[in-house]
């Protein structure tokens, strides 16, 4: 009887998968050199023919993916880093970036309250007091005012009737009549003579009451009491309109920022020269009296 090796032969025969030395090629095992041998053997492709405009493709193909390989690893490097060293070092990245631009912004408000001393909302029995002093002295400089109703968080509101403060004009660049804190009025109205002897007649603003947080620390803006006004632009006696954006460097402008920084009736005077927030406009804050000692 035929072994099992024998009748495997037979069949592999029958079929012609083996010849009389072995193995044909089409049953052969397939190695890696044997691939490799093959694959030399076969014949080569005509290389295909490329032009001016095709090499350039390619090229600035090969240039982008090699930009987006280097952000990627920017990305991971910053990425380990800041995880390493943790939210302190992002915090200094970030003063880095602000440093050039915010330091005189720093300095003006530095030392300085936030809110003024014994401030509180509804206002106190001393704010109301401090309130009706201011308003006598508004009726005493000859500025016709009356009470406004109550908004926001201004303590004292009051409407200026003709928009004059003792000889200065104020004027508003989007709205009509804008309510006020007596005290920012005040404080105008005493330093009209300075201003009118600058050869300046008229104050152009666009705010001054408005909901706001400071974007440096996201406390409460002094706009949202009443207490600050944004100045865009003066006009002279000689009818000459400079425009704080244009004209910042005009002696004029310059004599003002300096008369209104030396007086006592403003806590800050901020301008473009001070941080880029204010770069079209002057920011003028007043002080509020609530106590004895401010």
């Amino acid at each position: 009887m035929p072994s099992v090796s024998r009748i495997v032969l037979i069949c592999l025969l029958a079929f012609g998968l083996v010849g009389p030395t072995g193995l044909t090629a089409d049953a052969a095992p397939t190695s890696a050199a044997a691939k490799v041998r093959a694959r030399k053997a076969k014949p080569k492709a005509a290389k295909r023919k490329t032009t001016k405009r095709t090499r350039k493709r390619t090229a600035t193909k090969r240039k982008r993916r090699a930009t987006k390989r280097k952000r990627r690893r920017s990305k991971r490097r910053y990425r380990k880093a800041t995880r390493s060293r943790g939210k302190r070092y992002r915090k200094r990245r970030r003063r880095r970036r602000r440093s050039s631009y915010g330091r005189t912004y720093r300095k003006a408000y530095r030392g300085l309250p936030q809110l003024p001393k014994a401030w509180s909302y509804p206002p106190s029995a001393a704010m109301r007091r401090r309130g009706s002093e201011c308003l006598r002295s508004l009726t005493q400089l000859n500025v016709k005012w009356r009470r406004a109703n109550r908004i926001g968080r201004i303590a004292t509101p009051v409407v200026i009737r003709d928009a004059n403060l003792n000889g200065v004009k104020i004027r508003s660049v989007y709205t009509k009549r804008t309510v006020m804190d007596c005290h920012l009025a005040r404080a105008f109205a005493m330093n009209a003579p300075k201003i009118l002897s600058l050869g300046i007649r008229q104050i152009n603003y666009s705010s001054i009451h408005r909901y706001q947080r400071i974007s440096r620390n996201r406390r409460i803006s002094r706009h949202n009491l009443g207490l600050a006004m944004d100045v865009q632009s003066v006009i002279t006696k000689k009818g000459k309109v400079l425009v704080v954006r244009k004209h910042y460097w005009h002696t004029r402008l310059k004599k003002f920022i300096r008369a209104m920084q030396r007086t006592k009736m403003f806590r800050s005077v901020l301008h473009p020269g001070n941080d880029r927030r204010h770069w079209d406009h002057f920011h003028f804050e007043a002080k509020m009296h609530t106590t004895r000692r401010w």
